[in-house]
């Protein structure tokens, strides 16, 4: 997304400021209430989000940059989810699928089982695949 406006970037940056809660963080409980946008301004770099309270890690954050252009600014960004939690994401989701093809290994065929699962689970009456060699 890219905005452009003709105030300058001094400006621009001054009124995104004094439009956000720039004090606590996404969950404190010291400013106004829900819906509250909070800031985070780095340089010329900025994340926004909104007040809430109660856990949902996967809002999305506007992360956007403010540079000067033609006597005014050009505000462009997007939103996405915070970096941590698409780590964290792409972590489970590889597991559950390192896990998934680890479960269908050895879950299937029994003809391909190793000798433990042969003696490990061996029927009742104790005639199992190892006793049949």
């Amino acid at each position: 997304m890219k905005l452009r406006t003709k105030l300058s970037l001094a400006e621009c940056r001054e009124r995104l400021g004094s439009a956000t809660d720039l004090r606590g963080l996404a969950l404190s409980w010291d400013g106004e209430g829900p819906g509250t946008v909070v800031g985070e301004f780095r340089g010329s770099m900025f994340r926004l989000h909104t007040r809430k309270y109660y856990n949902n890690a996967f809002a999305p954050f506007f992360y956007g940059k403010l540079t000067e252009a033609d006597g005014g600014a050009i505000l462009e960004g997007g939103f996405r989810m915070n970096p941590f939690v698409r780590l964290s994401m792409l972590f489970l989701i590889s597991w559950v699928r390192g896990a998934s093809a680890a479960g269908a290994g050895f879950l299937g065929d029994w003809r391909w089982q190793p000798f433990w699962a042969s003696v490990w689970f061996r029927p009742a009456n104790g005639l199992g695949a190892a006793s049949r060699r």
